[in-house]
């Protein structure tokens, strides 16, 4: 699945929501998925994470994350 694909999953889910932190409704999609690293025993663990699309807000950059697998599954 595409992050495009991802991101039409989102949007018939219906999860467009305005910015936490500045209201503002318009999203740029990272091209590639992020991978958001696990902390075991206080430590970083970079060998394994949450696999991810990121939305950036358009005017103040507040980044939000979808899980890829969720929406694989959804």
């Amino acid at each position: 699945m595409t992050v495009e694909d991802m991101l039409s999953k989102l949007k018939a889910l219906e999860a467009a929501q305005p910015c936490a932190a500045c209201g503002n409704d318009e999203w740029e999609a990272q091209a590639r998925l992020v991978s958001v690293p696990t902390v075991v025993d206080d430590r970083i663990n970079p060998m394994e994470g949450l696999v991810c699309v990121a939305l950036l807000c358009k005017v103040c950059g507040y980044a939000r994350f979808h899980s890829a697998n969720f929406l694989e599954q959804h």
